[in-house]
């Protein structure tokens, strides 16, 4: 999980506000089954913050929320996606806080299963300048800056070229996992157009 501690004065009141949440990370894969999609492991008092209720309690905007395509550790079974989430600050002198993990030793892979991406925060503004944040860390946001957080994936199980094609064509059609990564990793053609599995033979 990746925890963020964002505070400051909400111009709109004058009042001191401290936004805290944790974004769920990818599960590892079990023996018989996928790892679950941006989950809190091991964390049970928390809760997946609404972006309408972020952005009407806080003066923070919401501008990306979603789970990150190929963040997944390949597998038989393969591991949970981690998310990604990226909030605009409204407002001069807030405080970020962040507690992270798996930002260099990834989650890993049992079996044959591959490790998944790591978790990272960076700092970027409209001009396309990002500032790439340690795992743990206490700093300023300027005003207008947009914090991007990612959660690591969840590390595979067994081998990838073991996973049955009906379950990574099915992650290709939900956008979970590219259609260049079902190839590459899983050895599964999908016909883009049709979206669906291409045997050896019509290769």
């Amino acid at each position: 999980m990746n925890l963020l501690n964002i505070g400051g004065v909400d111009d709109r009141s004058g009042i001191y506000y401290n936004y805290v949440e944790t974004y769920g990370g990818g599960q590892g894969a079990m023996h018989d089954s996928d790892g679950m999609d941006a989950v809190q492991n091991h964390m049970t008092n928390t809760r997946n913050a609404p972006v309408e209720s972020i952005e009407v309690a806080y003066p923070l905007l919401v501008e990306g929320y979603g789970l990150v395509p190929d963040s997944e550790g390949a597998g038989k079974f393969r591991g949970g996606m981690g998310l990604q989430r990226k909030v605009r600050v409204l407002g001069p002198g807030v405080s970020l806080t962040l507690s992270s993990d798996r930002a260099k030793i990834t989650p890993w892979g049992l079996f044959g299963g591959e490790a998944s991406s790591p978790s990272n925060c960076i700092i970027e503004d409209d001009t396309g300048e990002n500032h790439n944040l340690p795992a743990k860390v206490k700093t300023q946001v300027e005003n207008q800056k947009i914090i991007s957080t990612v959660t690591p994936g969840g590390g595979g199980w067994g081998n990838p070229k073991d996973r049955e094609p009906e379950l990574v064509l099915k992650d290709v059609i939900m956008g979970l996992v590219s259609i260049e990564r079902a190839k590459s990793v899983y050895g599964v053609n999908i016909d883009a157009n049709t979206m669906t599995v291409i045997s050896d033979s019509n290769a």
